[in-house]
């Protein structure tokens, strides 16, 4: 018998202050950072050089001084909790398999140094994963949604009375034929401001809102700003967040963890021989016929296979710590930007990232960290649709494209996967207590 949401807010415990105030922290402060950033669809190589030789001046520091507020936040929040004792032990250990990590390539990297955003990263997982429990999970989706839901009318908002600033004209790559524009909204980049949209509808068909006019109103909205970031990652994971809901609606009475791992197979099959069969014809006038109807970087990956060999180049000379904490730093950038044809800020994909800031070893302790979280999701798949793993699967296969952690804090990957985590331990703590099922739009109706 299902659990309905009002069910669960009576049973629940009442929510850590200290989560609640980190949480909004993450969401509130960088829409006050974001405004004073240079959008880089607005400088051409030279100028965006030009700056990075020159730093980025007041939003820089402005940025910095957000870091350091939110390292001495976390600090105090994590000294706090260790000291009273109100915690619990059992999720600790992924979340020290990163500060492992990245304590080795502070350490014994090619350019060692302390990284503050790092540990800033590190630290508010290590909250959600010491105060987090299974009757947390009404009030976590509420808060989740509200978040989400800033970011997506903020962005829609922006469209609408900052244009200019909120949109990229003459977007180059765009896969809509005759639309030129991309909407980046409220936060730094339109790949992130796409994951907020991603996020919310998934969490909206699987904890509707009661009323039907919010839930349309809502998830319009939300599709709406996901098409116009012309995010190609996000969108992809959405098909395969909805492909996995579908699958596990058939599949709900196999046990478990078969079906999810014939669902990872079945995609990483179907992913793997696309790539073999592009590499048999890429010389055939198929192929050719491809690069004319698509943009001319769509097999590149908009350029990410430059930047993967650059970071490959670095590793070799340090294999087992790597490069460190700053990699892809203005010193970095600038010496790879003329091969390159660009200023990548991060690797555009978080194995090599991990690779090249911590070397295999720092490879390996993040590995060992996203196979535990992993677990848990599948563990989780019982309860809310399997929404657990289809929020960590998809954020997984967003690392072949998207760098999401290092030591950016302020824009939206540090929010989006402490939510993620937060929503994976509250289910995988449901069902350890011994709920069998929870799922359908009946039983998960969200009333605030």
């Amino acid at each position: 018998m299902g659990v309905s949401m009002k069910q669960m807010f009576v049973r629940e415990k009442r929510f850590p202050k200290e989560l609640i105030a980190v949480f909004w922290f993450f969401a509130l402060t960088p829409l006050f950072v974001v405004p004073f950033l240079p959008r880089s669809f607005d400088l051409d190589l030279d100028s965006y050089v030009n700056t990075l030789t020159e730093g980025f001046g007041f939003s820089s520091y402005l940025t910095r001084g957000a870091t350091v507020i939110a390292f001495i936040l976390t600090s105090f929040l994590l000294i706090g909790i260790l000291v009273r004792g109100c915690w619990q032990s059992k999720f600790l250990a992924p979340i020290l398999f990163l500060y492992s990590g990245s304590f080795g390539a502070m350490l014994f990297s090619l350019e060692p140094g302390f990284s503050v955003g790092h540990l800033v990263y590190i630290n508010m997982l290590a909250l959600v994963a010491l105060l987090v429990r299974g009757e947390h999970l009404g009030q976590l989706v509420l808060i989740f949604k509200k978040i989400a839901l800033i970011y997506i009318w903020g962005s829609f908002l922006a469209g609408i009375l900052a244009p200019h600033w909120a949109f990229e004209i003459g977007y180059e790559q765009t896969y809509i034929p005759g639309f030129n524009v991309r909407l980046h909204g409220v936060t730094p980049h339109a790949n992130h401001t796409a994951l907020f949209s991603w996020m919310y509808i998934l969490l909206e068909i699987v904890f509707p809102y009661k009323l039907t006019f919010l839930r349309i109103t809502h998830l319009v909205a939300a599709l709406f700003v996901l098409i116009l970031t012309q995010s190609k990652t996000a969108w992809l994971l959405l098909l395969w967040a909805g492909v996995w809901l579908v699958f596990w609606r058939f599949m709900s009475r196999v046990p478990h963890p078969i079906a999810p791992i014939i669902f990872l197979l079945t995609s990483g099959t179907f992913l793997a021989v696309s790539l073999v069969t592009y590499s048999i014809i890429e010389t055939t006038s198929v192929v050719e016929r491809l690069h004319f109807l698509l943009p001319e970087d769509t097999f590149t990956l908009t350029g990410r296979t430059l930047i993967w060999l650059a970071v490959m180049e670095v590793v070799r000379e340090n294999p087992w710590f790597g490069y460190g904490p700053n990699l892809w730093s203005p010193e970095m950038t600038l010496s790879y930007s003329g091969w390159i044809g660009w200023v990548p800020s991060h690797s555009h994909n978080q194995y090599l990232q991990s690779l090249g800031e911590g070397g295999w070893l720092g490879l390996v302790f993040f590995l060992a960290y996203c196979l535990w979280i992993l677990a848990l999701a599948i563990r989780s798949i019982r309860v809310a649709d399997g929404i657990a793993f289809a929020l960590f699967g998809g954020w997984l296969i967003r690392g072949f494209t998207e760098a999401w952690f290092r030591k950016a804090t302020m824009d939206g990957n540090l929010l989006i996967h402490a939510m993620i985590l937060a929503l994976v331990i509250a289910l995988y703590e449901k069902v350890s207590s011994g709920v069998k099922a929870m799922g359908g739009r009946e039983e998960t109706q969200v009333t605030g």
